[in-house]
């Protein structure tokens, strides 16, 4: 398979380290095994100073400051402790790998922005994991970067012919690639051991109907990728920033049951939340959470 092929060619560079492989699935378990996951965190200070940084965010209200591991895991949850290392280890994947067809800067701010989106959604309507969710969307376009890296010249066509709008750019890439960013980032996801509903989700959140399993997940972070459109700095008309809603599907809608009166408080809260979010990805904000 096409998708897979790319997914392999650069897997090699984009590895997940081996300690954040373990750490993942140490935490996909029901009953996750403390002591373990307290030792790989200590033992990675990187992601030891994300933790840290998590923990004492305004989100949780503290009341002292936190500076033991032990204790910001306690406070944060399991859930978030997961999505932390998720997207410390993607985000660091993809540092040294060379993509000249995107700031990546704009990517990682379109991302977490949907993977805010997703998560405030499940939140808001009580339905679906919002930590899987906040995943799913974080990672929604990370086959993107690897087609600009694998097939430059043939992605810098995709981005002539279509435009800004990510809809309008999948359908170039089915039209020139014959294959899609949702299907070659659902194959690196799987090549990186994750877990197949967010995979799922990822290959089909532009056509969650199609997903045959997880159509819920698929469709939310499809509609979490429409809101989270309004926030993406490389919009330059803003007749496109204000129609963002357009781009969602209305079988979105129905597969999920949101409303889409949710949009505007989803974009509030959103707003409030990315500015304690971005620095987690991009030097500068100051937590993920």
């Amino acid at each position: 398979m096409y998708a897979r092929e790319l997914a392999q060619s650069v897997s090699e560079l984009a590895v997940l380290p081996a300690a954040y492989a373990r750490l993942i699935a140490l935490l996909e378990k029901p009953d996750p095994p403390r002591t373990e996951i307290l030792r790989l965190v200590q033992h990675d200070p990187i992601l030891t100073a994300m933790l840290l940084k998590a923990a004492n965010c305004n989100r949780f209200d503290a009341s002292s400051e936190i500076s033991n591991v032990e204790e910001a895991i306690q406070r944060i949850g399991d859930g978030r402790l997961h999505s932390l290392v998720t997207a410390t280890a993607a985000a660091g994947s993809f540092r040294s790998i060379e993509v000249q067809l995107v700031e990546m800067s704009d990517f990682w701010h379109h991302s977490v922005c949907c993977g805010l989106v997703a998560r405030t959604l499940a939140e808001e309507f009580g339905q679906g994991d919002p930590e899987s969710l906040f995943r799913a969307g974080l990672l929604h376009d990370i086959g993107q970067l690897v087609i600009y890296h694998e097939l430059p010249d043939s992605a810098r066509k995709v981005l002539e012919t279509a435009g800004a709008p990510e809809q309008y750019r999948y359908r170039a890439e089915q039209e020139i690639l014959n294959v899609t960013h949702a299907q070659v980032g659902a194959e690196l996801l799987r090549l990186w051991g994750l877990p197949a509903s967010l995979c799922e989700a990822v290959e089909f959140h532009h056509e969650p109907a199609a997903a045959p399993n997880g159509a819920f997940d698929a469709a939310t972070v499809h509609i979490a990728t429409g809101i989270a459109n309004a926030f993406e700095p490389s919009w330059k008309d803003e007749r496109l920033r204000k129609s963002f809603h357009k781009s969602i599907l209305p079988e979105a809608w129905s597969i999920t049951g949101f409303s889409q009166e949710a949009i505007q408080p989803t974009l509030d809260a959103v707003c409030w939340d990315l500015l304690e979010v971005e620095d987690i990805l991009v030097p500068g904000a100051s937590c993920i959470f």
